[in-house]
């Protein structure tokens, strides 16, 4: 399992340091674990919101928004009804901070924020469960840790055996 606490802390670091980057096979990576959105334990939803995050941050680098668009943020409803169906210990909360809606995904202290989600509203009414969000915006160390999210010895898939064809199916 991932200690999230430790990479919270590399995180910080990471950004300090380095600046994310967009690389067209971790797109693609990314882009096939929302589509599938396997989902059995934390570290897949990990994983999966990683992706979320990864995309998030591409999508706004040069030549990237034409080639991947926002469609990921209609897909947000799964991995979160999968999280709340399996009972798994990670929050939810859905905010209204001005005029854009916020949502915050909780693993413990390692804070996820997605703005202007679309979200179904019968899922909205139901994340209200108190997120402190750590302020560290993790767009900027996006490559970083969907890197390390996909090293996890916990997941339920093996990316290892994941061929590039594959991930474009």
């Amino acid at each position: 399992m991932l200690d999230l606490n430790r990479l919270l802390e590399e995180v910080k670091d990471e950004i300090k340091h380095n600046s994310s980057y967009v690389d067209d096979n971790l797109v693609l990576k990314a882009s096939y674990f929302i589509r599938k959105c396997t989902i059995n334990n934390v570290d897949d939803a990990f994983l999966v919101f990683s992706s979320f995050n990864y995309l998030n941050f591409a999508v706004k680098q040069e030549g990237y928004k034409k080639l991947i668009g926002y469609f990921f943020k209609s897909k947000l409803n799964e991995p979160i009804i999968k999280c709340i169906d399996k009972k798994l210990p990670i929050k939810f909360n859905l905010s209204k901070d001005k005029d854009m809606a916020i949502l915050y995904v909780g693993f413990d202290n390692f804070v996820f924020s997605f703005h202007n989600p679309t979200l179904d509203n019968e899922l909205k009414d139901k994340l209200t469960d108190d997120v402190d969000f750590d302020n560290v915006y993790k767009q900027k160390a996006a490559a970083f840790i969907f890197k390390k999210a996909l090293k996890s010895d916990c997941l339920s898939i093996d990316v290892s055996k994941l061929a590039k064809s594959k991930l474009e199916d």
